[in-house]
């Protein structure tokens, strides 16, 4: 049996089954239901029947049939497949009234087998929530801790791809202004960052993205490109975008002459 199983049910204060024999007699019964279901030989499963503690020893049987006996999928799989459509598919939608989100469901029927961040969605209204800024830097850590970033790696890494490809644009939108600078000032709270070393490859690959952004320096400091000065862009919010995209001050100003061709 599997080990989160026996997790499962060992957390329960009372538990029902007395032998893990029984439980597997138990199962098959469960099993036996669902499958009625399954072929609308009965309309619904019993009332109750994914409530309270029973419920989730039932949705956990259920859910583990589904994914390895009808997707041949294996249960490390569960943060990639599992979404309302499975649900629905599976006809086991009503299950899903008893918790809040899909991801909260999955944390309950398979407590230390996941991270909530190992899903493709986050719970939902999580960047609203009391707790939004711990669950920021939960969410941060853990992306961190996977790609074995630490405060060494911050004038290496492309940021905006970090923040952009692991799941967290959203909170970065809704809890640091969408402004990357903010999130690793929040992450590496207490160090001290070089903002203008500081790499964001992503924004600075599209070519319009740079034009506008070198011509807003010189628009601001009334200059024309061939009087731009290193310490021109320094001072500006965009000098980062030389050591993310041009190398040198020079190819930034050969790129912008061609451009305005």
């Amino acid at each position: 049996m599997d080990s989160t199983l026996e997790t499962l049910l060992e957390s329960f204060k009372d538990k029902r089954f007395e032998s893990y024999d029984l439980f597997d007699s138990y199962r098959e019964e469960i099993l036996y239901l669902y499958k009625l279901r399954l072929n609308d030989e009965i309309l619904k499963l019993p009332f109750g029947f994914w409530k309270g503690e029973d419920g989730l020893i039932n949705s956990r049987i259920i859910i583990d049939y589904i994914v390895i006996e009808i997707m041949n999928r294996k249960l490390e799989d569960i943060p990639e497949i599992l979404n309302s459509k499975f649900f629905k598919d599976n006809m086991i939608a009503s299950l899903l009234v008893y918790h809040q989100t899909v991801v909260e469901l999955a944390l309950a029927v398979y407590p230390g087998m996941f991270n909530m961040f190992d899903f493709k969605m986050c719970p939902k209204n999580i960047w609203t929530r009391p707790d939004k800024y711990e669950s920021a830097r939960k969410l941060i850590n853990y992306n961190l801790e996977k790609l074995r970033y630490t405060f060494d790696d911050i004038y290496t890494v492309s940021w905006a791809k970090f923040f952009d490809y692991n799941k967290m644009a959203n909170m970065r939108n809704i809890l640091f202004e969408d402004k990357n600078m903010k999130v690793l000032e929040f992450a590496f709270e207490g160090k001290e960052i070089r903002k203008e070393d500081i790499v964001f490859v992503g924004k600075w690959n599209d070519d319009k993205t740079c034009y506008i952004a070198i011509n807003k320096v010189l628009v601001k400091i009334d200059k024309d490109i061939d009087d731009l000065v290193m310490n021109d862009m320094r001072r500006s919010s965009y000098f980062n975008m030389i050591n993310s995209r041009f190398e040198s001050f020079e190819n930034l100003v050969e790129f912008y002459k061609r451009y305005k061709e």
